[in-house]
């Protein structure tokens, strides 16, 4: 079975972010944050896995990463909260509960 996929990009603080969406809209959500030098598609070989065992995944590139802009100047803690909240309700849905994961390659 195929998972439901879109793809898109939300605004948020100046930045165009970029997403994408598996899963079905009322599944329990997982948001997938790539590390320094990723983008969303770091997350390939997680996301069939994790659609097919009942969850939404959302994966997003960070600001100034894979397909997101970075025009603002903005970076941060606070810049990436706000970026992340946006994501997760990028086709208008919130999650009915969610987690969320990060990868870093150190440093």
């Amino acid at each position: 079975m195929t998972a439901r996929w879109q793809t898109g990009t939300v605004a948020c603080g100046g930045e165009e972010i970029d997403y994408e969406v598996s899963g079905d809209d009322d599944l329990p959500a997982i948001m997938l944050t790539h590390g320094a030098g990723g983008t969303h598609a770091a997350w390939f070989q997680q996301v069939p896995t994790l659609t097919s065992n009942g969850f939404r995944v959302i994966t997003w590139d960070c600001r100034g990463f894979g397909n997101s802009t970075f025009s603002s100047g903005v970076h941060g803690s606070a810049a990436a909260v706000a970026d992340m909240a946006r994501s997760s309700r990028c086709d208008g849905h919130r999650a009915r509960t969610s987690s969320a994961s990060q990868w870093a390659a150190g440093g």
